[in-house]
């Protein structure tokens, strides 16, 4: 999430639809460490930002040097969020009447990864061969990128 105002519009959202906690799970098999356990931790939907960011501190004091998977999730089964710092990935899975409430706390517009344009620009320019960037295309599902000078 980008700030509190984000937070405080998820857990509205899990609370509209009968959450009252969600479980941040890593996924250790995605995550270079030398760990053997993931990193759990389950929070209220009455929980706020400064909680949530404390508890991942503990987990890793210096927060944004680990590149972890995560798994998102609740106690009912009508949604589900992935997150990956790189390559960078944010899939959110839910029920389709929750589609539009994710979409507007998220602030995702069309397949979302063209509002991620810039940054994928500077991921594209570590890839100079064409096989490779056909992949990046495809992957991302950008659409006339060839058009957009990508």
């Amino acid at each position: 999430v980008e700030d509190d105002a984000q937070y405080g519009q998820l857990l509205e959202l899990l609370r509209e639809n009968g959450e009252t906690r969600f479980t941040v799970r890593e996924n250790i098999g995605a995550t270079l460490t030398d760990r053997k356990e993931p990193f759990i931790a389950t929070f209220s939907t009455n929980s706020t930002l400064e909680e949530f960011d404390s508890k991942f501190n503990e987990f890793d004091e210096h927060f944004g040097m680990l590149i972890p998977h995560w798994y998102v999730y609740g106690q009912i089964p009508t949604w589900g969020i992935y997150i990956a710092e790189y390559p960078m990935i944010n899939i959110i899975g839910c029920a389709n009447e929750l589609t539009d409430s994710f979409r507007r706390v998220f602030k995702i517009e069309g397949n979302g990864y063209e509002q991620e344009m810039e940054l994928l620009e500077r991921e594209l320019k570590f890839l100079k061969d064409p096989i490779g960037r056909r992949i990046f295309f495809k992957n991302y599902k950008i659409k006339n990128a060839h058009q957009q000078g990508v």
